[in-house]
């Protein structure tokens, strides 16, 4: 079995690399540089999430409900940064982090709930 630390670390680096290599992609696709922002506060959110839920990643419930959380975000996240900030162009990324503080304390409330709703049987139940 490996340390946490060690396991927390490789997390953390998989994080970064796919962080930049999704504000690579999107600035090749010519988006304005404000979903850098957009992009490193998902990782902030979901990221830290999935770090205090270390325990719960060998349970497919927990990715489950993570997922639906994140397919959510991304429709919101859309709605904000391409309607209602459209015309800013530029965001830098700590003008954003307290959103994504605020989401991430949420989703970690969040997560469990989903879970024991959706995935956990109900007494009684075979």
């Amino acid at each position: 079995m490996r340390p946490t630390g060690v396991i927390e670390s490789r997390a953390i680096w998989l994080m970064v690399v796919v962080g930049m290599f999704v504000v690579v992609l999107m600035d090749k696709m010519g988006a304005p540089q404000k979903w850098h922002a957009a992009i490193v506060g998902t990782a902030v959110s979901f990221g830290g999430v999935a770090l205090v839920y270390q325990r719960k990643w060998p349970y497919w419930p927990f990715w489950a409900s993570l997922g639906m959380c994140f397919a959510v975000h991304v429709v919101a996240l859309w709605i904000v940064f391409e309607r209602l900030l459209a015309p800013i162009k530029t965001m830098g990324i700590l003008i954003w982090a307290p959103t994504a503080f605020a989401e991430a304390i949420f989703l970690v409330g969040l997560v469990p709930y989903l879970e024991r709703k959706l995935w956990h049987k109900k007494p009684g139940r075979n």
